[in-house]
């Protein structure tokens, strides 16, 4: 009996050393992470895919049902050469000018102004997709960036389509939306 106590004790000693100096050199075996340090002067960024466009708007005027109104879309590019083309084409239910849904922009003179005229043809919301795409950079790779603007003048009274739309209830900081709905209950055979 003394003898097996004396293995299993050398044994278990044995493992504990292992384990206790596997750890202090960090060689466990268990992956773990290793922080690097970066230079104070490095920045670290994480660049969307697509063309280097930045899109805003600002809607000119009043907004309502079968009324024409222009919409100003401001497109700065961080290209200093090549050639912007952009097209405006709105949802069902929204009419774009044509003589505005098209921009051809020569980038080497910086911000593109945009004035794209809609009519929204009934209440709700709609949407204005700008799809812009980038030709003549030194890659030589043409690149593109959507953008969409909304377009809401009013809600409709009557739900679209037959469907029901859900009622807005705040509670506390959150907003719920409730949807009518009938239960049905199958009894077990």
């Amino acid at each position: 009996m003394t003898q097996l106590f004396s293995k299993s004790f050398v044994l278990s000693l044995t493992c504990t050393a292992m384990i206790a100096s596997g750890c202090a050199e960090g060689t466990s075996g268990v992956p773990t992470k290793v922080a690097h340090k970066v230079a104070p002067e490095m920045t670290v960024a994480t660049v969307k895919p697509g063309a280097a466009l930045q899109f805003s708007s600002q809607m000119q005027g009043d907004l309502s049902v079968g009324a024409y109104t222009d919409i100003e879309i401001t497109i700065d590019p961080s290209y200093q050469t090549g050639i912007l083309q952009a097209t405006a084409t709105g949802t069902d239910g929204l009419e774009v000018l044509a003589s505005g849904a098209q921009l051809h922009h020569d980038m080497a003179t910086g911000r593109a102004e945009w004035r794209v005229a809609v009519r929204p043809k009934d209440d709700g919301l709609h949407y204005l997709n700008i799809m812009a795409t980038v030709s003549g950079l030194p890659s030589g790779e043409p690149t593109a960036r959507a953008f969409s603007i909304a377009v809401d003048p009013g809600t409709k009274s009557e739900p679209r389509d037959g469907v029901t739309k859900p009622m807005i209830v705040q509670s506390g900081s959150e907003n719920l939306a409730v949807f009518e709905a009938e239960e049905t209950i199958i009894p077990e055979k």
